[in-house]
């Protein structure tokens, strides 16, 4: 699916043109187990590599996290 232009929470499809709701994608801090943004918008959550890690600066303690696909959500 090809976005051609975007606005936070809304993209467009290219092939379509239908619109798209972004949602945040989320990890849980492992320090304090409050849920985070990772500062990535989707519309859906990838099925890509779930055993490939990945690293976010967390906003809720500060701290750099490595987690996984899998470990993740959409709000």
């Amino acid at each position: 699916m090809a976005v051609v232009s975007h606005d936070v929470g809304v993209a467009f499809d290219r092939a379509g043109g239908k619109r798209l709701l972004l949602r945040r994608l989320m990890i849980q801090c492992p320090e304090s187990g409050v849920s985070t943004d990772t500062g990535f918008e989707l519309s859906s959550v990838p099925t890509i590599g779930r055993a490939r890690q990945f690293l976010a600066e967390c906003m809720e303690c500060g701290l750099d996290h490595t987690w996984k696909i899998d470990e993740a959500f959409l709000e």
